[in-house]
């Protein structure tokens, strides 16, 4: 509940529209997620 006050006062601030605050949010998760590895035996181990 607390996150998603903090989110929307964040929203607020700067002055985003909903979806530009959602592209934001998807733009910043999919840029913290683990990608794998590109060596196969790193992959393998990855896997």
């Amino acid at each position: 509940m607390q996150r998603s006050i903090g989110l929307i006062q964040l929203q607020k601030e700067l002055e985003y529209t909903g979806k530009q605050f959602d592209l934001l949010v998807r733009q910043l998760a999919k840029s913290k997620e683990q990608k794998p590895p590109e060596d196969l035996a790193l992959l393998l181990k990855f896997a």
